[in-house]
C-alpha cells in the first residue's frame, strides 16, 4: 500500500507521492499483490473533540483530492475501490487502513524535515513506525 500525502501544495511533496507510488506499484507487481493506496486527511483531535471539524466532510474532501490524483496517474492496475481515504490523525489512521486492509508491506514517503520543528514533533513517518505492523519501505 502506497501513502500518499494529497493534501499539499509543495511541488517537492507532490512529487514524493509519485515516487511512492512507482515504488509500491512495483513492488505489488513483484509480490503478486494489488496496489492499494491510503491518504489521511489531517486534523486535530482536539478541535474534533471539540465539534470544531467534521470528519465527515474532510473525508469527502479527501476522496475528492483521491479521485483527481487517480485520474492523473491513469494507472491501470489501479481501481478506486484500492483508494482508502479517512480523515484523521494521519499516523494513526494510516497505520488502522493498513491493519484492516491486511496489508503486507506499506510505502511512505519522507522528506526528512530538520531543524527544531522536526526534532520537537517528528514526521509523519517516525510517528507510524511503531504502529505499522507490515513491512515498511521509505522513499526520500
Amino acid at each position: 500500500m502506497a501513502l500518499v500525502d494529497l493534501g499539499t501544495r509543495l511541488a517537492e511533496k507532490r512529487a514524493l507521492n509519485h515516487r511512492v507510488v512507482a515504488a509500491a506499484a512495483e513492488l505489488a507487481g513483484v509480490l503478486g499483490r494489488k496496489l492499494h493506496l491510503a491518504y489521511a486527511p489531517p486534523f486535530s483531535e482536539v478541535l474534533r473533540d471539540l465539534d470544531a471539524v467534521d470528519p465527515v466532510a474532510l473525508t469527502a474532501a479527501g476522496r475528492q483530492r483521491a479521485e483527481v490524483f487517480l485520474r492523473r496517474l491513469a494507472r491501470a492496475d489501479l481501481h478506486p475501490a484500492a483508494m482508502h481515504v479517512r480523515a484523521g490523525p494521519p499516523h494513526k489512521v494510516l497505520a488502522s487502513i493498513a491493519a484492516q486492509q491486511k496489508i503486507e508491506v506499506t510505502v511512505l514517503g519522507t522528506v526528512g524535515r530538520k531543524g527544531l520543528v522536526g526534532k520537537l514533533i517528528g514526521n509523519t513517518a517516525e510517528r507510524m513506525l511503531p504502529l505499522l505492523k507490515t513491512e515498511v519501505l521509505v522513499v526520500k
